[in-house]
């Protein structure tokens, strides 16, 4: 990994860092490309370049297959503006894993279970772009915060 280091720029009250050349052309961006700024838990900034392949996976279903972790994946997926995820698995889903999937989508905003079989599940989030950022977060702040009261 190469490191380069920049000089922080002001202009009209908001703050500048230029993108190293090689960078913006190896990924064949122009002065329009957007692109996707990551904060990390620990302050710091991650950038990548967002590519039209991704909006075009956001506007369709998305097919997760059933494993332990399958619901962080369902909040990352629903968190990114995902409108339909489909849980699948190879035999039925697990009991427990069923009602930890309920749980944590009954407890995200506009999102439900909107078919329910024993090796499928398919959840829609409806309307993620009309939620405000800020309560959203907070709602996910009140949820960890309850789950992790329920640990002990």
């Amino acid at each position: 990994m190469e490191r380069i280091f920049r000089k922080l720029q002001k202009i009209s009250g908001s703050f500048f860092v230029s993108l190293p050349k090689k960078w913006v052309e190896n990924f064949n961006l122009t002065s329009k490309s957007p692109v996707a700024i990551d904060v990390r838990n620990d302050g710091s900034l991650s950038i990548s370049p967002k590519h039209e392949k991704q909006d075009k996976n956001l506007k369709e279903e998305i097919t997760l297959h059933s494993s332990p972790f399958i619901a962080r994946e369902i909040v990352k997926q629903c968190l990114s503006g995902q409108t339909n995820i489909v849980v699948i698995s190879d035999k039925e889903i697990d009991k427990d894993l069923r009602s930890e999937i309920r749980w944590l989508v009954n407890g995200l905003p506009n999102t439900e279970i909107i078919e329910d079989q024993r090796q499928r599940l398919v959840i829609q989030n409806f309307g993620y772009k009309k939620i405000p950022t800020k309560k959203l977060i907070q709602r996910l702040l009140y949820l960890v915060a309850d789950m992790l009261e329920n640990i002990n």
